[in-house]
């Protein structure tokens, strides 16, 4: 019985996403941005900034004000080849702290040159999700 036991944790431990390292952490900070339309059809810039392990998003409505924003905390890991972003604490502008979303959703990414490439609806538990995929670009200091 202590056998299987240890088996199981094995197997486990061998087939959990594994941190990810430093390189990782550092090719997605930055400043990103993308364009995207609302339910009424007007153009929504986003721009969102790794910071650290956080992120501020916000969008921008045709006049350019803040139409949206919020702030999450995140984390990465890699499940073989795939890269995983893991987001949690996300916090809403205007709504209160306890309204805070504690969940932890995750998607695929990958950053190739400027690009910071998103792919939802693909991992494990995600089968009711439609999947979707995201490409941001690199803001230039």
């Amino acid at each position: 019985m202590t056998r299987i036991l240890l088996a199981c944790v094995l197997v486990l431990v061998a087939t959990a996403p594994a941190p990810a390292d430093e390189d990782a952490l550092a090719e997605v900070q930055g400043k990103w941005q993308r364009l995207a339309k609302d339910a009424q059809g007007r153009t929504v810039r986003y721009e969102k900034e790794h910071r650290g392990h956080k992120t501020i998003l916000s969008g921008y409505d045709e006049g350019g004000r803040v139409a949206y924003s919020h702030t999450s905390e995140f984390e990465l890991s890699r499940a073989g080849p795939v890269k995983v972003f893991t987001y949690f604490n996300l916090a809403v502008a205007g709504k209160p702290a306890a309204q805070a979303e504690k969940d932890r959703r995750s998607y695929i990414y990958k950053v190739e040159g400027d690009q910071f490439v998103e792919a939802h609806g693909l991992l494990i538990g995600q089968d009711r999700e439609e999947p979707f995929m995201v490409i941001w670009e690199r803001m230039k200091p």
